[in-house]
């Protein structure tokens, strides 16, 4: 990303799909080396090459060996490539292709799910894309500056109990903040103003509203995790709190942050809460990670 505000992520069409065959057998041996990358870009799904390298060396504390070991990724078809194009601005997208897949199946002795991704699915998909890559931002952020920091995980599978029957919702990410015993859970869920977005929301919270009013701890998050909004403009996040007040859940469990709040604030004043005052008057206030306690 650069300074002309790539971070926005809106409005890209995807221009090609770079692929190198390399059958899994002819590459295996050298995947090996590669483990530690492989285990964390599986993690992230959707990347820039800025992104990964970002979490990669935050996790491991090395950066000597990424932009040798990252081409060997692309080479050895452990990851593919897209090219996103908005107004004349270009950027790379990776994504892990069938070697990466098959090298986490065969080590962690389980299938995974896994789609094949051609240039036409991220046609079809683009905006679930920029709010995966949106969504990195807002970790890359977290971890970059927040000390309460300690770990995340992406679209993880939460079951939940829907209308009486057994349910999953799958948030953008979850990152977890503070000690081991005392975790703080921010459930992530990341929007775009696509067509029919207001629509689709409502359904989602139909769900998220269920994981509040029958939470039960699970191995993801062990206790109720704050909701936090990820909306394209403050226009998006006061029309999806008009939505969250038709709903049941706790409001006071309810944040947002826009995209120029990732881009622009400190992390830990990127957080904005809405509430109504006395008079029942709306009113927005910026609130700080370490209150959230």
């Amino acid at each position: 990303m650069n300074a002309e505000k790539n971070y926005l992520y809106s409005n890209y069409s995807v221009l090609s799909n770079v692929v190198e065959e390399r059958e899994y057998e002819d590459v295996k041996n050298e995947l090996g080396l590669l483990s530690e990358y492989i285990e964390i870009l599986y993690t992230l799904d959707i990347f820039t090459e800025k992104q990964f390298k970002s979490i990669y060396v935050n996790i491991k504390g090395e950066e000597e060996k990424f932009d040798e070991n990252f081409k060997k990724l692309l080479n050895l078809n452990v990851i593919r490539k897209i090219t996103m194009e908005d107004s004349g601005r270009k950027e790379d997208v990776y994504f892990l292709a069938n070697n990466g897949a098959k090298y986490i199946e065969e080590t962690n002795d389980a299938e995974i799910e896994y789609e094949e991704k051609t240039a036409e699915y991220f046609n079809d998909n683009i905006d679930k894309l920029l709010a995966k890559l949106v969504t990195n931002e807002l970790v890359i952020k977290y971890f970059n500056e927040c000390s309460l920091f300690h770990s995340f995980e992406i679209n993880p599978r939460i079951e939940i109990e829907y209308n009486e029957e057994k349910g999953y919702i799958e948030p953008s990410a979850v990152i977890n903040f503070g000690e081991d015993l005392n975790h703080v859970h921010f459930l992530v869920y990341t929007l775009r103003k696509f067509e029919g977005w207001k629509e689709e929301s409502v359904q989602n919270l139909s769900y998220l509203e269920a994981m509040y009013l029958t939470f039960e701890e699970n191995e993801i998050i062990t206790k109720k995790p704050l909701l936090l909004c990820v909306c394209e403009d403050e226009k998006q996040m006061m029309e999806l709190y008009k939505e969250l007040e038709e709903t049941e859940i706790p409001l006071d469990f309810v944040m947002f942050i826009t995209d120029e709040d990732i881009y622009s604030k400190e992390a830990y004043k990127s957080i904005t809460i809405i509430y109504k005052d006395e008079e029942e008057k709306v009113q927005t206030k910026n609130v700080e990670i370490n209150e959230m306690r």
